[in-house]
Order: structure tokens, then C-alpha cells, then sequence
């Protein structure tokens, strides 16, 4: 994290002195904040999502309270537990959800394209767009 985004988080803080935003901004981007968070841990308690980011559910609170936003790990680590797409959860824009390979696919699936993959000497990801861009061309060809 660059210092530019250090501040920019640090602003967010209540009471905090920023030139960027106002008193009234910052706390609306609290409030948006605390709101996608509840709905990134699908409106569970804090006692859980304190429990799922291995913090104290005072911690919690203060995030689903609007009372400040949590540090850049914990962000990372929101995203990563729940599937969320960081961006969407820091302010509101793009996909909510991350798109993985791993949860596009079943078990088997991905067996098949790990197999695939091997034998055509590509990565798994590789042979995921291969197979995708087929895909795009067949229902091209087809319509």
C-alpha cells in the first residue's frame, strides 16, 4: 500500500483531519462501507464475521457501526474469506463478486481441464480461455 492510500484510509477515521473529504463525506463512505460488508458476510452476526476474520467482534462492530473502516489486511482478507471483490467492497464499483476458475467448475471439471492443460502444455488458466474462446466461437458459428 502506497502512502497516498494510507491517508486516504487514515481520513476515513472519525475526527480525522482531511482535505480531501468532508466530515460528511467520510462518514457516508463509512456508513456505504459498513453496509457492504454486512452484505459480503450475507447479514451475519458480528460475532461471526469477527470469528471468520479471526478479530474480536468489537472490532466488528466498529466497522458494521460505521465507526471506522478496517486497515488494508483486514480488507484483503474480507475479500478473500467471502469472495468479494475488493474494489467493490472499498467503494461501491465494479463486479461484487470474484470470478475464480476454481468456483466456475466443479471437482471434476477441473480435473478435466487440468488433464486437458497437462497434455497441450498450458496452465490451467491457460486452457480455461482456450476453452472459453471455443466456446465464443462456437455460439458465433452457431447463431
Amino acid at each position: 500500500m502506497n502512502s497516498t492510500q494510507t491517508e486516504n484510509l487514515s481520513a476515513l477515521k472519525p475526527g480525522a483531519a482531511s482535505s480531501r473529504f468532508s466530515a460528511d463525506e467520510q462518514q457516508l463512505m463509512r456508513d456505504e462501507f459498513a453496509l457492504r460488508l454486512k452484505i459480503a458476510f450475507d447479514h451475519a452476526s458480528n460475532a461471526e464475521i469477527a470469528r471468520r476474520l479471526k478479530t474480536t467482534d468489537a472490532t466488528v462492530k466498529m466497522y458494521t457501526d460505521a465507526m471506522r473502516l478496517p486497515v488494508y489486511e483486514i480488507l484483503v482478507e474480507i475479500s478473500r474469506v467471502t469472495g468479494i471483490n475488493l474494489n467493490w467492497l472499498m467503494t461501491g464499483k465494479g463486479p461484487q463478486r470474484v470470478l475464480r476458475s476454481e468456483n466456475l467448475f466443479s471437482d471434476e471439471e477441473m480435473n478435466s481441464i487440468r488433464e486437458l492443460a497437462l497434455r497441450s502444455g498450458r496452465t490451467p488458466e491457460e486452457q480455461i480461455k482456450v476453452l472459453a474462446l471455443a466456446a465464443v466461437d462456437l455460439t458465433q458459428k452457431c447463431s
